[in-house]
């Protein structure tokens, strides 16, 4: 289920947001936020020029959630760029506009990854969607909630 939107500006900053069902309050208090770019060897391409630069939120929860709140970029990644058509006629191609390599997070699964130290057993990290140049503004996240509708149970089928 999708939650409230908002932008941070620094480390520091805090968005402080309720769950829809169980009425919870929470704060997200931002850690660390930087600016990152894969290499483009990683992408092993000569025909395509894909997005490098991407941005890391880390931050922490109060009260600490189960796993059922995620933080994911609201843009959409840049898509690939063809700098060379394909050479062999016979070889497959795409012709949709569909196609993108979505390196960090997944349109299906959270963009998430629960890590931490001794100092930080709550931190949570969000990367923001790929771009071929850094963004200068301010990144616009979304707060995510996944909700089970119904218990599960098992019935016997006749």
């Amino acid at each position: 289920m999708p939650g409230p939107h908002f932008k941070i500006h620094s480390p520091g900053d805090q968005f402080a947001f309720s769950h829809p069902v169980s009425e919870t309050k929470y704060t997200l208090t931002v850690q660390k936020l930087e600016q990152q770019t894969l290499s483009q060897n990683r992408m092993d391409s000569d025909r395509w020029l894909y997005p490098t630069h991407f941005t890391t939120m880390s931050y922490t929860l109060s009260p600490e959630p189960d796993n059922d709140i995620s933080i994911h970029d609201c843009a959409d990644n840049d898509k690939p760029l063809e700098v060379a058509p394909a050479t062999d006629s016979f070889s497959p191609e795409v012709q949709t506009d569909l196609a993108c390599i979505d390196i960090i997070g997944g349109a299906d699964e959270p963009t998430i990854i629960l890590c931490g130290n001794n100092n930080q057993a709550n931190l949570h990290v969000a990367y923001s969607a790929l771009h071929f140049k850094p963004v200068s503004d301010d990144i616009e996240w979304r707060i995510e909630f996944n909700i089970i509708r119904f218990s599960k149970k098992t019935f016997l089928l006749i």
